[in-house]
């Protein structure tokens, strides 16, 4: 009976190490899938990062060419609308009329300020006149 049950018990030990080897292995298998999930789902995620950041290195660059080119084109058109606007200064100071800042500043005209008056209604009638005649 000893020896029956001696066999018993050796014959259960190999059926506990035969199934804890199966289940190591179906552990370690299921482990080393796990692994490689995650470092695809590592390299995905880092390439999709990599993507979003060149993606808004390129767009970072457009939108600096972008604002760039108004800043241009704003100041070109400002620039052509000084050269089309005259400037006219009023002053009560003759002296003052005829001083050479007014050149440098691009003052187009200077007035004397009991004049400017006269002046300003000579230049619309003038304008209106010629205003007519193009229309």
């Amino acid at each position: 009976m000893d020896a029956r049950v001696a066999a018993q018990a050796e014959e259960l030990r190999s059926e506990v190490r035969r199934r804890l080897d199966v289940l190591e292995a179906h552990t370690r298998r299921e482990l080393e899938a796990l692994t490689a999930s995650m470092a695809a789902q590592e390299t995905a995620a880092r390439d999709a990062l990599a993507n979003a950041t060149r993606a808004s290195r390129e767009s970072a660059g457009t939108l600096e060419q972008r604002v760039s080119k108004l800043e241009d084109l704003v100041e070109r058109v400002q620039r052509e609308l000084r050269e089309q606007l005259p400037a006219v200064v009023q002053t009560s100071d003759r002296a003052a009329a005829r001083a050479p800042v007014w050149t440098d500043l691009h003052v187009s005209q200077t007035v004397i300020k009991s004049d400017f008056m006269e002046w300003l209604v000579v230049h619309i009638e003038e304008h209106i006149t010629s205003g007519e005649g193009a229309a």
